[in-house]
Protein backbone atom coordinates (compact mmCIF):
# COMPACT_ATOMS: atom_id res chain seq x y z
CA UNK A 1 0.00 0.00 0.00
CA UNK A 2 3.34 2.30 0.67
CA UNK A 3 4.43 1.97 -2.28
CA UNK A 4 1.03 1.87 -4.44
CA UNK A 5 0.19 5.38 -2.64
CA UNK A 6 3.80 6.92 -3.98
CA UNK A 7 3.36 5.82 -7.09
CA UNK A 8 -0.22 7.40 -7.67
CA UNK A 9 1.46 10.68 -6.08
CA UNK A 10 4.21 10.26 -8.47
CA UNK A 11 2.03 10.20 -11.21
CA UNK A 12 -0.68 12.64 -10.67
CA UNK A 13 1.82 15.47 -9.61
CA UNK A 14 3.67 14.81 -12.51
CA UNK A 15 0.53 14.49 -14.60
CA UNK A 16 -0.19 18.23 -13.08
CA UNK A 17 3.55 19.27 -13.38
CA UNK A 18 3.87 20.14 -10.04
CA UNK A 19 7.40 19.98 -8.19
CA UNK A 20 7.14 17.41 -5.98
CA UNK A 21 9.63 18.57 -2.96
CA UNK A 22 9.41 21.34 0.08
CA UNK A 23 11.85 24.03 0.34
CA UNK A 24 11.62 22.43 4.00
CA UNK A 25 11.33 18.47 4.16
CA UNK A 26 12.30 18.31 7.78
CA UNK A 27 9.94 16.69 10.21
CA UNK A 28 9.33 20.39 12.40
CA UNK A 29 8.03 22.21 8.86
CA UNK A 30 5.02 22.83 8.44
CA UNK A 31 4.96 22.86 4.49
CA UNK A 32 7.52 19.89 3.71
CA UNK A 33 6.44 19.96 0.05
CA UNK A 34 3.40 18.86 -2.27
CA UNK A 35 4.79 15.02 -2.69
CA UNK A 36 5.01 14.45 1.23
CA UNK A 37 1.74 16.52 1.91
CA UNK A 38 -0.38 14.66 -1.02
CA UNK A 39 0.99 11.38 0.86
CA UNK A 40 -0.27 13.00 4.48
CA UNK A 41 -3.57 14.38 2.55
CA UNK A 42 -4.20 10.69 0.95
CA UNK A 43 -3.58 8.67 4.56
CA UNK A 44 -6.53 11.32 6.35
CA UNK A 45 -8.61 10.08 3.67
CA UNK A 46 -7.76 6.59 3.52
CA UNK A 47 -7.78 4.98 7.08
CA UNK A 48 -5.66 1.76 5.63
CA UNK A 49 -3.21 4.24 4.13
CA UNK A 50 -2.68 6.38 7.13
CA UNK A 51 -1.79 3.21 9.11
CA UNK A 52 1.37 2.40 6.66
CA UNK A 53 3.06 5.64 5.16
CA UNK A 54 5.32 8.35 6.52
CA UNK A 55 5.95 8.05 10.59
CA UNK A 56 4.10 5.21 10.74
CA UNK A 57 6.26 2.98 7.93
CA UNK A 58 9.55 1.64 8.65
CA UNK A 59 12.42 3.71 7.91
CA UNK A 60 13.81 1.13 5.09
CA UNK A 61 10.44 0.80 3.33
CA UNK A 62 9.07 4.69 3.10
CA UNK A 63 9.16 5.11 -0.94
CA UNK A 64 9.22 8.64 -0.24
CA UNK A 65 12.92 9.50 -0.58
CA UNK A 66 13.73 11.58 -3.89
CA UNK A 67 15.75 8.41 -5.88
CA UNK A 68 12.55 6.30 -5.25
CA UNK A 69 10.96 9.35 -6.68
CA UNK A 70 13.29 9.75 -9.90
CA UNK A 71 12.65 5.68 -10.29
CA UNK A 72 8.85 5.87 -10.72
CA UNK A 73 9.35 8.95 -12.83
CA UNK A 74 11.54 7.01 -14.52
CA UNK A 75 9.34 4.09 -15.19
CA UNK A 76 6.45 6.08 -15.91
CA UNK A 77 8.69 8.23 -18.74
CA UNK A 78 9.89 4.71 -20.57
CA UNK A 79 5.91 3.03 -20.88
CA UNK A 80 5.09 6.92 -22.20
CA UNK A 81 7.63 6.85 -24.68
CA UNK A 82 7.20 3.11 -25.67
CA UNK A 83 3.79 3.90 -26.48
CA UNK A 84 4.29 7.30 -28.33
CA UNK A 85 6.80 5.03 -30.58
CA UNK A 86 3.45 2.24 -30.53
CA UNK A 87 1.38 4.88 -32.29
CA UNK A 88 4.18 7.26 -34.28
CA UNK A 89 6.27 3.98 -35.97
CA UNK A 90 8.86 5.33 -37.85
CA UNK A 91 7.94 8.85 -37.49
CA UNK A 92 10.87 10.45 -35.53
CA UNK A 93 9.65 12.89 -32.78
CA UNK A 94 10.80 15.04 -29.74
CA UNK A 95 9.53 15.56 -26.66
CA UNK A 96 9.92 19.08 -24.97
CA UNK A 97 10.77 18.78 -21.32
CA UNK A 98 10.66 22.04 -18.80
CA UNK A 99 12.32 22.09 -15.33
CA UNK A 100 11.61 24.45 -12.82
CA UNK A 101 14.53 25.57 -10.60
CA UNK A 102 14.26 26.94 -7.13
CA UNK A 103 15.59 30.35 -6.21
CA UNK A 104 17.43 30.74 -2.58
CA UNK A 105 17.89 34.01 -1.49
Amino acid sequence: MRLTTTIKSVRWLSLQACAFNGYDESSTSNNQGIFLEMIRLMGRLNVDIDDVVLEKAPKNTKYTSSTIQKEILHILVNKVRKKICEEVKDVKFCILVDKAQRCIK
